[in-house]
């Protein structure tokens, strides 16, 4: 999935004024969040029409929410926006719980820095 395929259906959803930078700008923090909340990875630094985004398509109506929040708040359309964010924060939880539970850490790993705590 790439942001060129999320904008598609965003424009198609919500018409809106705003230009590719703006757009790539706002899934970039979208993208920034996830990768430093849920998959404890490395931001990407920029976004382009044709990169490919960390969350897998069955999850990827996320980012078109977050889309479509960021372009209601913006546009000053408050109540549009907080059902918008209330869709996507329920998408987001349900995302990261589904990634959690597919990239447990492996077995056996210890937690360092709890002194007289023998956790394993």
């Amino acid at each position: 999935m790439t942001p060129y395929d999320i904008f598609q259906r965003v424009n198609e959803v919500r018409p809106h004024q705003y230009d590719e930078t703006w757009l790539l700008n706002s899934l970039l923090r979208l993208e920034t969040m996830i990768c430093d909340e849920v998959q404890h990875t490395e931001p990407p630094m920029e976004l382009t029409m044709d990169s490919e985004l960390s969350v897998p398509i069955q999850y990827a109506a996320l980012y078109e929410q977050w889309l479509m929040s960021q372009i209601d708040l913006a546009d000053g359309e408050i109540d549009r926006y907080n059902t918008d964010v209330i869709v996507y924060n329920s998408q987001y939880t349900e995302y990261a719980a589904w990634y959690r539970r597919n990239n447990l850490p492996p077995q056996g790993d210890q937690v360092n820095g709890l002194e007289g705590w023998n956790i394993v």
